[in-house]
C-alpha cells in the first residue's frame, strides 16, 4: 500500500466498499456514522419540537440502532442522491414521528396538535453541529495522512499558523525556515485537510461543483457560529 493509499480516495467510495463486505464492513460503515453524527443529531433532537418523546441523547442512540441495525439503511442512502448528514436527519424526524404515533397508540389519545407533519424544524444548529464534527474528523484524518507521508512538520506548520495565528516569520524562525518555504509547508498540509473535509461531505452522484458548494456552506455555518 503507497502512503497515498492511507485513506480511502473519498469516504463514500469506502462507505460502498464496507457495506460490500458483509457485517464486518456494514459495522465499520455504522461505527463511522455513530462516531462523525452522534453528536449534530443529537442537537437536531434538541431543537426538535418532538424533543418531548424522551431525552435526545436516548432518542438518537434508539434511531441509530433502529436504521442502522438494517440491513439495506446505508445502501438506500448510497444509490439515491445527497449528502449522509441530510439523509440522517431526515430519518431521524422519520422515527421521532414513529415514535410519536406509537406513543399515542399506547396511551390511546390522539396527537397533540403542535406536532409538525412535515418536520420543518430549523437546521442551521444541526448544520453548525456537523460543520465541527466534519472538520474536527478531517483534521484527525489530514494529520495522520501527513504523519503517513513523512509530512509531520509541514502539518505542525499547517497547524500553529491556521489553528493557532502565529506567523510564518514567527514559525520559520523556530525551524530555521523562511516564511516562504513555512507558507509552502502548510498549503501542502492545507491540501490534505480540504482532500480529508471534501472526502467526508461528498455523496454518491455528486459533481465537483456541489462538493465545493457543501464545503463553503459548512465553512460558512461554522464563521457565523464563531461570530455568535
Amino acid at each position: 500500500m503507497s502512503k497515498k493509499d492511507v485513506f480511502p480516495v473519498t469516504v463514500r467510495t469506502w462507505l460502498g466498499e464496507q457495506l460490500g463486505r458483509g457485517r464486518e464492513g456494514r459495522d465499520a460503515a455504522n461505527r463511522h456514522v455513530m462516531e462523525v453524527y452522534l453528536e449534530p443529531l443529537v442537537v437536531y433532537c434538541r431543537g426538535h419540537s418532538l424533543r418531548r418523546l424522551g431525552d435526545p441523547d436516548d432518542l438518537v442512540r434508539g434511531f441509530l440502532a433502529d436504521r442502522l441495525g438494517r440491513d439495506d439503511y446505508l445502501m438506500r442512502w448510497k444509490k439515491g442522491e445527497g449528502p449522509l448528514r441530510y439523509w440522517l436527519m431526515r430519518s431521524l424526524t422519520n422515527y421521532l414521528h414513529e415514535q410519536a404515533r406509537q406513543a399515542s397508540r399506547n396511551a390511546r389519545v390522539a396527537l397533540q396538535p403542535d406536532f409538525p407533519t412535515q418536520g420543518q424544524e430549523d437546521g442551521s444548529e444541526f448544520d453548525r453541529a456537523c460543520a465541527r464534527s466534519l472538520i474536527s474528523t478531517a483534521l484527525a484524518r489530514a494529520c495522520v495522512q501527513c504523519d503517513a507521508e513523512g509530512l509531520s512538520g509541514h502539518w505542525d506548520a499547517f497547524v500553529r499558523h491556521h489553528l493557532r495565528g502565529e506567523s510564518y516569520a514567527s514559525i520559520g524562525e523556530t525551524i530555521s525556515r523562511t516564511p516562504s518555504q513555512v507558507a509552502v509547508m502548510a498549503r501542502t498540509a492545507s491540501h490534505r485537510f480540504r482532500d480529508a473535509l471534501r472526502s467526508l461531505v461528498a455523496w454518491p452522484a455528486a459533481t465537483e461543483m456541489q462538493v465545493s458548494d457543501e464545503v463553503r456552506e459548512l465553512i460558512r455555518s461554522l464563521e457565523m457560529n464563531n461570530g455568535d
